[in-house]
This record gives structure tokens, C-alpha cells and sequence, in this order.
């Protein structure tokens, strides 16, 4: 996906094309994304979301359903753990190509053959868990028990690695979003606000080029201060089960106990800070503000498969 490929390198993590929360689930239309969210990156550029793994099976945000065996992750949100930062109003982020002219307002133009942008008229605010242990030792303990319930009781296709859990995000509460390729000519592109209608901004641009804008107004939102749960970026926990377990799990449908046969697991988090690189770039020492910073981590946990659990930026 252009979007995607082209602000991944940014260094903020998953580019997210829909921003807007699209779950039946309450909590999460109002809310958004959270830390401790479990889901899965759609492709269509959206985040599917699950259940989380920082409330109790009764709390609202898990109205939807937990696996079986779930166990909230305790003392999981200790506000000395979160970072928080935000962007001013007019913030934006695109691929190296396009700029962001000087006139007044969301302006750009790109004279590459393709490119990507993130507007962001109302600014952004991110949220990042940055002591990660227990999460990664709780994955470890759980995510066997995950697939299983994802692919069985929420009927969902996946494949290894798609499982994700959220450990930072950014969000706003009014965004536009724009993507072009095999452009021969600049493109020239303006965001801009909509007194009237169903969005409060829409894109003008020449030229070829996918675009979108939101949140769509409701007539709940309209004349109200809007909330900032629209998700533009996601940094993740991504667990992937080695070839050898992964085929092992396949084979026995991911039954319960079919992890009893099974020993060793090696864990590694490659842990991206500020990064510019490319996923799974390789770094002999931790690089910071451009590169990846990665360490490995190795465990002999009984009644888990191999698996490979990492923290990378899609």
C-alpha cells in the first residue's frame, strides 16, 4: 500500500488510512485505540480490535469477548511507564518527496512519482508504554491461547504474526490523508476547512490521487467538541511463532494442550526509537534518533512453542 510504505520510514510507527474506530464495541467508538489493545492490522489500512489485555473480562472495553483462559495483566498502566506528548494544530507528516509549502495553511507539493501525507488540522497526541517486560512476558504466557481464540470463536483468517499488541499510539481528532503514485507531473494538494456538509475539511489537488478525510460528522459530534480517537499511527508488540510451531499449531488446529509437547522459546524485541529505518534493518549497536535500537531476549518457558516476539514499527 503507497500510504503505508511511504510514512512507515517516519519513525511514528504503523500508518493507519482509516483513522476512524469502526468496532461494534462502545468503549472503543468513543475511545479509540488503547494501550493494551489486541488486534489485527486490516488490509485495508484499518485496526481490527479485539479485546484488551490491561482490563478485566467485565469492564466494558472486553464487551465483545475474551479467550477462555484470560487473565488481565495487572499494574499493567502505571503512569510513570507512559510517555505522553503532542503536536500543534496544523502538524503534519509525508513521505520525503512531498513539501509542505509556505503559503498559510495545509498546503504540499510533490514532484516524486509517488508519495504520502498525513494533515492533521486539530494536531496529535501520543501515548507510549515504554517499559515493556511484563507485556512481553505475558505474551509469551498467552498467545498461543490468542490464535486460538481468534481464529475459532472470532472466526478470523490469519497468519503468523498477525496477532498484534498495542504499546503506543497517536491520535487526533481531525485528520486528512492522501496518497499518490506513478504521478508525472507535480502534485499539488490543500486541505481544506468545510464550513458545510458532511467533513469539516476536504482536499483540493491536481493531478491523480487517493484522499481522505474525517471524522464524518454525526449528529452527535455536530457543534460539540470532537473527541481524539481517531488512531493515525500504531506501535505495536508482534508476536510470530517460529516455521517449525507455527506448523505444528497449524496441524493440530491450535486444540488446547497441543503446547504440552512443545520446550524452548526464543524471544527477541527489536525496539525502534524515533526510527527512520526500514523494518528489520540490522544494527551491530543501539542507534538512536534515525536507526533501530535492538536486543535479544532468550527464555526456557515450559508449554510454549519457539516463538519470536518483537516490537517493530509495522
Amino acid at each position: 500500500m503507497i500510504y503505508w510504505d511511504n510514512l512507515l520510514t517516519r519513525g511514528r510507527g504503523s500508518p493507519i488510512w482509516l483513522p476512524e474506530p469502526t468496532s461494534v464495541n462502545d468503549w472503543f467508538r468513543r475511545h479509540g485505540v488503547s494501550i493494551g489493545d489486541v488486534g489485527l492490522l486490516l488490509p485495508t489500512g484499518g485496526f481490527l480490535f479485539l479485546f484488551n489485555i490491561c482490563y478485566p473480562r467485565e469492564h466494558e472495553i472486553n464487551s465483545g469477548g475474551v479467550p477462555d483462559s484470560f487473565v488481565p495483566l495487572g499494574n499493567s498502566l502505571d503512569p510513570r511507564f507512559i510517555s505522553k506528548t503532542s503536536e500543534q494544530p496544523g502538524y503534519s507528516i509525508t513521505s520525503s518527496l512531498v513539501k509542505k509549502r509556505l503559503r498559510p495553511g495545509l498546503r504540499f507539493k510533490s514532484h516524486g512519482k509517488e508519495g504520502a501525507i498525513l494533515a492533521l488540522p486539530s494536531g496529535m497526541y501520543s501515548e507510549d508504554l515504554f517499559a515493556t517486560r511484563d507485556f512481553r512476558d505475558y505474551i509469551v504466557q498467552h498467545i498461543v491461547s490468542w490464535y486460538r481464540y481468534i481464529i475459532h470463536d472470532r472466526r478470523c483468517q490469519i497468519e503468523n504474526g498477525d496477532v498484534r499488541v498495542v504499546t503506543g499510539f497517536s491520535k487526533t481528532s481531525q485528520w486528512g490523508v492522501a496518497a499518490f503514485s506513478e504521478s508525472s507531473l507535480p502534485i499539488r494538494l490543500r486541505l481544506q476547512p468545510k464550513n458545510r456538509g458532511q467533513y469539516l475539511h476536504v482536499w483540493e489537488y491536481t493531478g491523480s490521487c487517493d484522499t481522505r478525510s474525517g471524522p464524518p460528522l454525526s449528529s452527535e459530534t455536530r457543534g460539540s467538541t470532537m473527541a481524539s480517537n481517531q488512531c493515525v499511527f500504531l506501535r505495536t508488540l508482534n508476536a510470530t511463532f517460529c516455521p517449525e510451531a507455527w506448523y505444528k499449531l497449524k496441524q493440530n488446529n491450535f486444540k488446547k494442550g497441543i503446547t504440552n509437547a512443545m520446550n524452548d522459546v526464543e524471544f527477541k524485541r527489536n525496539l525502534p526509537i524515533m526510527t527512520y529505518g526500514v523494518q528489520n534493518a540490522e544494527v551491530s549497536q543501539p542507534h538512536f534518533m534515525g536507526e533501530s535500537k535492538f536486543q535479544e531476549f532468550s527464555y526456557a518457558i515450559p508449554n510454549v512453542p519457539s516463538a519470536m516476539v518483537s516490537i517493530d514499527l509495522a
